[in-house]
């Protein structure tokens, strides 16, 4: 139990005070539900601690006297996701009181709460769903220093675990799970604070956590399971990354299909199909053959690889090209698109625009802030404001020249 430092968890027990022990099996439901993650605070950016000027530090010395003084910042306005209210609120530590006191620490904190709405209760899943699509956004925010929860706890009734009914908190204990290491950080390596976020962070959360058939999802987990665990190997990492480039086209663009799927299907897959069939009857092919060709025909309407990346790039990648990649986009697509391949398939016939290996550990850290940039825009922030981002001093070193 207790905070952990950059850690990816995975749930395996849950412990109530001394008088209950409940695991992920049981129907576990939660009154309220507290997430304190790391760099929250520096995000957040509120504190109750006035800052002291240089004059209030001389008379410090002089004076061989300090006063400390801690307003509690007022509670953030609530975001509503789904049936869930999310806010942000302040707390503090306040120092014990005793003789000879040789320390006295205030400390503040900033947790993020989350209380249904109109319903009774939040369900454990509900709550890990929530808690998982606030750290998805949290880390876009704050590119490229992973996001990972430090405490996360619910409060929740004691109906029929104890002798008499009571509200007690529960914390998650955790499971490490091997992950990019966690440093600290200031202001100036945040990219956008809550301050820059707070008009579109009720949109930007409740498109990082969807309502999928009646279930909260967390949106593009294809993406972020490799930004938060990435592989050893730099071809993993890579084929992970376009991976998820194609997804998010498929899920966010209307330009998906060179032919909608009916018209292809009504007016030319059978035609084509007849075509395949005719050379079945010739001996032009073989009976396995055929089949494989109209199977491959039934998706032929749905773009390819290269249609993707090149609707991605024309769309949201003019200052992205210019910076990072200093080449012709159509030359770029080919090179990624045949790298894919020939690690996918090893097909020969890609060997000759296949980039090196040794140039994919920079080409996966761009195309990863690339990918970052696409979701910062889909969340909601705009295009001018995601193109300052490729300008940062930070990632200078990853600029083509």
């Amino acid at each position: 139990m207790g905070s952990v430092w950059s850690e990816s968890y995975k749930v395996t027990r849950l412990f109530v005070s001394n008088n209950a022990w409940l695991t992920p099996g049981e129907d576990i439901r939660f009154t309220r539900f507290f997430l304190d993650y790391n760099y929250l605070a520096e995000w957040v950016g509120k504190s109750g601690f006035p800052v002291p000027d240089f004059d209030r530090y001389d008379n410090l010395f002089k004076t061989k006297q300090v006063e400390i003084s801690c307003q509690r910042p007022p509670d953030l306005p609530p975001v509503n996701v789904s049936d869930y209210a999310i806010s942000i609120r302040f707390g503090n530590n306040w120092p014990s009181v005793g003789p000879a006191v040789q320390e006295a620490t205030i400390k503040q904190n900033t947790t993020i709460v989350i209380e249904p709405r109109d319903l009774e209760h939040i369900s454990l899943d509900k709550a890990l769903i929530l808690a998982r699509g606030i750290q998805n956004f949290l880390s876009l925010v704050m590119y490229p220093n992973p996001v990972y929860p430090l405490v996360m706890e619910g409060e929740t009734k004691l109906d029929g675990k104890s002798k008499k009914t009571s509200l007690t908190t529960m914390r998650l204990l955790y499971k490490p799970i091997w992950t990019k290491p966690s440093e600290k950080i200031t202001r100036l390596d945040i990219i956008f604070s809550y301050d820059d976020v707070k008009d579109i962070l009720e949109g930007a959360l409740n498109k990082m956590v969807t309502l999928e058939d009646g279930e909260l999802k967390s949106s593009f987990n294809e993406f972020f399971s490799e930004y938060f665990s990435p592989s050893e190997f730099v071809e993993d990492r890579y084929i992970g990354m376009l991976r998820a480039l194609e997804i998010f086209q498929r899920r966010t663009r209307d330009n998906d299909y060179y032919m909608p799927k009916d018209e292809y299907r009504e007016k030319l897959q059978n035609k084509l199909n007849e075509q395949i069939d005719s050379a079945l009857q010739n001996g032009d092919i073989t009976e396995e053959f055929n089949k494989n060709l109209k199977k491959r025909l039934n998706f032929a309407y749905e773009h390819s690889l290269s249609a993707r990346l090149n609707d991605l790039l024309t769309a949201y990648g003019t200052q992205f090209l210019s910076l990072f990649v200093g080449k012709k986009k159509d030359q770029f697509i080919r090179e990624l698109v045949a790298t894919y391949c020939w690690f996918m398939h090893f097909n020969p016939e890609c060997q000759n625009e296949r980039l090196e290996t040794k140039e994919l550990a920079p080409l996966d850290l761009r195309l990863e802030l690339f990918m970052v940039a696409l979701l910062l825009q889909y969340a909601g922030l705009r295009a001018e404001n995601i193109d300052e981002i490729y300008k940062l001093y930070k990632f200078s070193y990853l600029r083509a020249n």
